[in-house]
């Protein structure tokens, strides 16, 4: 697991791709017949953001804007906010953070 140091601008998100979404495709769509899917988060939408995709076969999922409620990753975000609170007194530091998220 990476965590991100600082602001994701553009750039940043090409990078995070880059890094993490080609082995997942090589590996699981070797004919690259897999769907992206995002939300519609101001970086998602970047122009550099946007011709990385298209320059790159990129398919995207159409998704509506403003919409959490059809998001599964927002199911994931609220579990870990949960646990993460019940253990907010064990949790003092950013490296006692990363260790919590890690094992959980």
């Amino acid at each position: 697991m990476d965590f991100v140091e600082g602001s994701i601008n553009a750039l940043k998100y090409i990078d995070i791709l880059e890094d993490n979404l080609w082995p997942v495709v090589a590996r699981h769509f070797p004919q690259n017949n897999s769907i992206f899917q995002d939300d519609n988060a101001p970086i998602h939408r970047a122009q550099k953001v946007m011709e990385y995709r298209v320059k790159n076969e990129i398919k995207m999922l159409s998704w509506p804007a403003q919409s959490p409620d059809l998001n599964i990753i927002e199911n994931v975000w609220q579990r870990l906010k949960r646990e993460l609170q019940n253990d907010a007194t064990c949790i003092a530091t950013v490296d006692d953070l990363k260790a919590r998220i890690r094992h959980l």
